[in-house]
């Protein structure tokens, strides 16, 4: 039976004085599959951005994953957690969250699969995100706009990669 295995999970924390009235928080997790494997024999991962909002909506989301644990769809890189205990490990996650700038100090890079049908206001995203991507032209290099890459190397790059969730098929990854 398959099961995905988190080898790490973290949360960044928006100040509210950067946006709203209540800190935002951003889960980020390290993920993959027990049966599929890179040609190293290492198991594949790759490193999703979860979710983004208040305190409340990243718990909602923690609570869906907890689910997954009970019945073994989710697994810890350690071995099996009980829905409880995820739950209480991210609590202290978000209690103890790092600030966005540690993220942005990575200098990773968000690669986002634009969604294959927009509605009329998401092509108005999707036109935004191409402006920006003219002038990042190191980080943008599909003519087919199947993927767009935002490096998350300033606040302002951070909040395009929010904003393109409008756009996207799936979780962003980063590379």
């Amino acid at each position: 039976m398959s099961y995905e295995i988190e080898y790490s999970g973290g949360l960044f924390r928006v100040p509210k004085e950067m946006e709203t009235s209540e800190d935002n928080f951003l889960l980020v997790i390290t993920q993959g599959c027990n049966n599929v494997r890179e040609s190293t024999g290492r198991r594949a991962r790759s490193t999703y951005l979860v979710s983004y909002g208040w305190e409340y909506s990243i718990i909602g989301e923690i609570c869906k994953r907890a689910g997954s644990t009970e019945g073994g769809g989710l697994v810890l890189r350690n071995g099996s957690t009980t829905p409880e205990n995820y739950l209480k490990m991210y609590r202290k996650r978000i209690k103890n969250a790092n600030s966005i700038q540690d993220l942005i100090s990575l200098n990773q890079t968000a690669r986002i699969k634009v969604k294959p049908k927009l509605v009329d206001w998401e092509e108005k995203v999707l036109d935004e995100l191409k402006e920006f991507a003219k002038k990042e032209k190191d980080y943008y290099n599909n003519s087919d706009l199947t993927f767009l890459e935002i490096p998350i190397n300033s606040i302002e790059n951070f909040k395009k990669v929010i904003r393109s969730w409008i756009v996207a098929e799936y979780n962003p990854i980063l590379i």
